[in-house]
């Protein structure tokens, strides 16, 4: 992990103390779930798994700010791509289907919007 100490804009889970999300390099990222809670005084850090890999978060609670503490580094980041990725693939009835959208215009034939897969 990269010891990284920086501001981050985190929205909280309708309990109010643990992490739901959180912007990281311009884009948001999930929190799957929390590891470990420490307290340091006016300082609680979170250690979080998320899908870029394990983050550890610092709400100092006398200012209520957050902090990013830790980042994954570029191996930590591989490393739980390599872990995130299904063992098995699933059957063909139990995969998600891409919805194409329906593009509507004026004029045209009566075949516009659909799509052939």
């Amino acid at each position: 992990m990269k010891k990284t100490m920086q501001a981050v804009q985190l929205v909280v889970r309708p309990d109010g103390f643990t992490p739901r999300t959180f912007a990281w390099e311009g884009e948001r990222v999930r929190v799957i779930s929390v590891e470990s809670v420490e307290t340091f005084g006016a300082e609680r850090r979170y250690r979080v798994h998320t899908r870029r890999g394990r983050f550890e978060l610092s709400l100092y609670t006398d200012v209520e700010r957050w902090f990013i503490r830790r980042s994954p580094t570029r191996l930590g980041q591989a490393l739980s791509r390599w872990q995130d990725t299904p063992r098995y693939a699933l059957p063909a009835w139990r995969r998600r289907m891409r919805r194409e959208r329906v593009r509507t215009s004026s004029g045209g034939s009566h075949a516009d919007g659909f799509v052939v897969v």
